[in-house]
């Protein structure tokens, strides 16, 4: 007779259920933001809670996943863990679209959007608000995830490049190679609650060395730098890190 395959552990069940919700929350509160615009900015505050509690009910998935016992083998580890970050991603990228938008400031706000007429359910052409509001929302996380890999942000003549330290632990960064144009550039680094350690950011080459502070698990930091044309390091400081791989190229050009 075969064993009896393990069921799932519940309260890992219903730790993904709570993530789910708050992914849904942030969508919605994105929406508002967006639909309300000044009106509402405060909003945006409320979307970097829903970032934060992503945080923290990443964290306890994965610390109820390591010591889980016999359940363990229920669900795969590496699902779980590709589960967590997707989830996390959503609601991260929520928030560094609210964050744009306030970078941004935009002071008008289109009522009606014009597509061709084959882009509309009704072939009328014209789009009503909550379905151009829809687009906008679409089209500001867009751009965060995008600033979010390493595409420059850029406002009053200087780059913003941002990252993210793995949330499961490893010592790398999201991304390998970031590009910037000349002048000032900062790398903004964000460190999951889930990564369970600290880490840091330093750019090196051609005569320059600048390292941000340390940021711990659930935190963000911030390194500056003015920089010409050429191609750079950047690594995290912190003991042994870089030596374990966590460290890109940044070409400036």
């Amino acid at each position: 007779m075969w064993p009896a395959k393990p069921k799932p552990d519940p309260e890992l069940l219903s730790l993904f259920e709570e993530s789910a919700r708050n992914v849904q929350r942030s969508a919605l509160l994105l929406r508002d933001l967006l639909t309300n615009y000044p009106e509402q900015a405060g909003l945006a505050r409320e979307i970097l809670l829903c970032e934060q509690e992503g945080d923290r009910i990443a964290h306890d998935i994965l610390h109820r996943l390591a010591g889980n016992g016999h359940r363990r083998a229920a669900l795969d580890a590496a699902d779980v863990h590709a589960l967590v970050g997707a989830l996390d991603d959503i609601v991260d990228f929520a928030e560094e679209a609210a964050d744009q938008l306030g970078r941004l400031a935009p002071t008008r706000w289109p009522n009606r959007c014009v597509l061709p007429p084959r882009c509309h359910p009704d072939r009328g052409g014209t789009m009503r608000r909550g379905a151009t509001i829809t687009i906008l929302a679409l089209s500001a996380a867009a751009v965060a995830s995008t600033s979010a890999e390493g595409t420059p942000s850029t406002r009053a003549a200087a780059t913003t490049l941002k990252l993210r330290a793995a949330a499961d632990g490893a010592n790398r960064f999201s991304k390998e190679r970031l590009r910037a144009e000349p002048g000032k550039v900062t790398i903004r680094l964000r460190n999951p609650s889930t990564s369970g350690k600290p880490h840091a950011v330093e750019i090196e080459g051609h005569g320059v060395e600048k390292e941000s502070a340390v940021a711990g698990p659930g935190h963000r930091v911030s390194v500056t730098a003015k920089l010409r044309r050429g191609t750079y390091e950047f690594y995290c400081p912190v003991d042994g890190h870089k030596a374990a791989g966590m460290e890109g190229k940044l070409v400036v050009k």
